[in-house]
């Protein structure tokens, strides 16, 4: 999504893998792109390839990508983690009614750690689960901004239970994949409809939309429309860091992910039934445009 581009700006700082599986002690400006954690880091990664080589196409991740909030919300155990590492559906419904204000909470003091000595201070953050949770999240982060990338889940749905599947598989000895499909739909129509409630409630002030086909098609045009939207200065340097993002990450470099959604037990149009009312409020009842 539009995270993948937004976070090679130098005028913003994004947490990074390495710094969200080990924030302490915090890193230092001055050894930043040194730091052994990162080579840490990139050994697990490096490690899970080799143990599942599809996964690359699944999920292209490197010690210093962008991390999702995942590992810092983890260290207080309310995370949506948990749900995609083993299959624990009562931990799963726990955590959708918990409080997330103390997880939140953390996760701000984490981030105000790691970027004590570490500049700058402009934060652009990524956690899709993160839909479930925007009324905390604007409690703890005041002057946040949401940028909601847009697509139609019948597109997504079918890679999403396949990466689930994959990582479930190493620690359960049996799951279920017709059944992970008429879960996670409405896992994820359950979270697009507590953020759309939000937003009705909270007006459009905070959000920006991005469709997940425009940010293909045009990465910087996209892109600047963003920082347009957030009253960012889009400076030579944030237009070329975008630029040569895109050029070295072609969609589809490291092989296709397009998993048969038979297999998970999922019917597009039945996904698309479920969200309809998303569908239509963001202009995707046509496809991803």
């Amino acid at each position: 999504a539009s995270d993948v581009y937004m976070c090679e700006d130098p005028a913003t700082r994004s947490l990074r893998v390495w710094e969200s599986a080990a924030p302490t002690p915090p890193p230092e400006a001055a050894t930043y792109h040194a730091d052994p954690r990162i080579a840490e880091a990139q050994a697990g990664i490096d490690t899970m390839e080799r143990m599942v080589p599809e996964m690359k196409a699944m999920h292209d991740d490197t010690a210093t990508s962008t991390a999702e909030a995942i590992d810092l919300l983890g260290m207080t155990f309310r995370t949506h983690h948990f749900d995609g590492m083993a299959d624990v559906p009562t931990y799963a419904a726990w955590w959708e009614r918990c409080d997330m204000a103390p997880a939140y909470t953390f996760h701000r003091e984490v981030l105000e750690l790691v970027g004590w000595q570490c500049p700058p201070t402009r934060w652009h953050l990524k956690n899709p689960p993160d839909l479930f949770c925007l009324q905390v999240i604007e409690a703890v982060y005041p002057d946040v901004r949401f940028v909601w990338t847009h697509r139609r889940p019948s597109a997504v749905l079918a890679s999403v239970c396949s990466i689930m599947a994959t990582v479930q598989e190493m620690s359960c000895a049996h799951i279920d994949r017709s059944a992970m499909g008429p879960r996670y739909t409405e896992l994820w129509a359950r979270g697009v409809e507590a953020a759309m409630e939000h937003r009705a409630a909270c007006g459009d002030d905070r959000f920006v939309d991005v469709h997940l086909a425009d940010l293909v098609a045009d990465p910087v045009g996209t892109v600047a429309s963003v920082y347009e939207a957030v009253d960012w200065d889009f400076t030579a340097d944030s237009e070329q860091s975008v630029a040569a993002w895109a050029a070295e990450h072609p969609p589809g470099r490291h092989g296709d992910h397009r998993p048969d959604p038979d297999e998970f037990g999922l019917v597009p149009a039945a996904v698309d039934d479920r969200f309809a009312a998303y569908l239509d409020r963001f202009d995707l009842s046509g496809g991803d445009r």
